[in-house]
């Protein structure tokens, strides 16, 4: 791959040159694309979305999913790129858990509960 070091004054592109697997005939010579490059990679088993992570009580927790809903599980988390938290502990591989509106289920944690 290669990618020029001069960038265009107005538009702010660059010309990048690369291989792409095209079997499908999808890409078109001199198509444009929009594309985010990785500059590294690291290896992770558990990732989730950082919306999914909820501040509780000082810890990191995401919410779990179990038979009668969700559960707050706290997890300690690891590298992040801004949307993803890898998970360095708390949470195994194929566990669900809630990645949305989880600010409702942090806010039924506050709220006080009827002792039977």
């Amino acid at each position: 791959m290669f990618v020029s070091p001069l960038l265009d004054k107005e538009t702010r592109t660059a010309r990048v040159v690369a291989a792409l697997d095209n079997a499908g005939g999808y890409w078109r010579p001199g198509s444009f694309v929009t594309a985010a490059i990785a500059l590294s990679e690291h290896r992770a088993d558990v990732i989730v979305p950082a919306s999914a992570i909820q501040n509780i009580d000082g810890e990191k927790a995401v919410f779990v999913r179990n038979k009668d809903g969700f559960e707050k599980r706290s997890i300690l988390p690891g590298e992040q790129d801004g949307q993803t938290v890898e998970i360095a502990s708390g949470l195994a591989p194929g566990e669900i858990i809630a990645v949305s509106n989880t600010f409702s289920l942090k806010a039924e944690l506050a709220k006080p509960r009827d002792e039977d």
